[in-house]
């Protein structure tokens, strides 16, 4: 008789992005989260495998946005020269 065990991971999940915001400045944002998760089956598992990810960019995205506005910086674009 197979038993339907519970079985415990820790989940660390991290996004970061750097972003050059003046000729020689970068700004880096890290966002990181981390949750103990109980799971029975492999398919359970990358259910709430997939719910920290999208949590974790939905908090990146607002920290991002945040801290860029807090900070006052803004992206420098990249440019392409012309050669003559």
């Amino acid at each position: 008789m197979a038993e339907n065990t519970k079985k415990t991971s820790r989940i660390t999940k991290r996004v970061s992005r750097k972003i050059q915001t003046k000729t020689y400045e970068n700004l880096e944002v890290t966002c990181e989260f981390s949750e103990e998760v109980e799971w029975s089956d492999m398919k359970e598992r990358q259910e709430k495998l997939d719910r920290i990810t999208k949590l974790l960019i939905v908090d990146f995205d607002r920290t991002l946005h945040k801290v860029m506005n807090e900070l006052q910086v803004h992206p420098v674009r990249a440019s392409a020269s012309k050669e003559a």
